[in-house]
């Protein structure tokens, strides 16, 4: 499962990549490549989510002998795996806080902008956006 919807995942994350990157350009998150955070967030929702509707068996009990439980969970975490693991991309995300990280000489700079700080707060507001989607997604799924 996870090798076939692989593909998707890394497909749709492109695509955010392409619509969104470069989108913002002003305000407190100025230079933030939103494709990738979308494509992060949404992979982090649905993976929280996943992640809660097997935790807390919603399709019964899994038995060793392979009852129908058994694969709706592996196929879930199949999903998250190839879906969701190609959806998020930490190889990406780090480049792009490591490229927000480095000063930059132009007007930035000389107004006193070019520290960098656009990629602590893009590391900083992913972690607590990722919290705030994945979070509540997990606790949905229990309901």
């Amino acid at each position: 499962v996870g090798i076939a919807t692989a593909p998707f995942g890394a497909l749709l994350r492109w695509k955010l990549g392409k619509l969104l990157n470069g989108k913002c350009t002003g305000g407190p998150c100025a230079r933030w490549p939103l494709g990738t955070l979308t494509a992060n967030l949404l992979a982090s929702g649905l993976l929280a989510a996943l992640a809660g509707l097997c935790e807390y068996d919603v399709f019964g009990e899994v038995a060793a002998d392979g009852n129908g439980a058994w694969y709706a969970e592996a196929t879930l975490k199949g999903v998250g795996l190839g879906f969701c693991g190609c959806l998020s991309t930490v190889s990406t995300w780090i480049n792009e806080v490591n490229t927000l990280l480095s000063p930059r000489p132009s007007a930035e700079a000389a107004a006193g902008y070019g520290c960098g700080c656009a990629g602590v707060t893009y590391a900083l507001g992913s972690v607590a956006l990722g919290l705030a989607v994945g979070v509540p997604a997990f606790g949905w799924s229990r309901s």
